[in-house]
């Protein structure tokens, strides 16, 4: 899982910009970063990199909604 952490985090990345939002649905989450993905993510591997990006203190979810700590203008995550 954690080879494609670096490929979830900009797949991440991309739904919240294109949704213009700080916080995305799981089930809203899932249709958009596995849209047009050849090998798409499945769920036990969507929240074990939301569990390590969380333990970054890059996301936080509740109650299957994921709310990003990105800063705003940046690229990516912190770390």
């Amino acid at each position: 899982m954690f080879c494609r952490l670096k490929e979830f985090k900009a797949a991440l990345l991309e739904v919240f910009r294109a949704a213009h939002a700080q916080s995305v649905g799981m089930n809203a989450l899932m249709g958009e970063i596995n849209k047009d993905r050849s090998a798409p993510f499945g769920k036990p591997e969507i929240q074990a990199a939301l569990a390590r990006m969380q333990d970054d203190n890059q996301v936080m979810v509740a109650d299957d909604i994921i709310f990003s700590f990105k800063e705003d203008g940046k690229r990516e995550w912190r770390k």
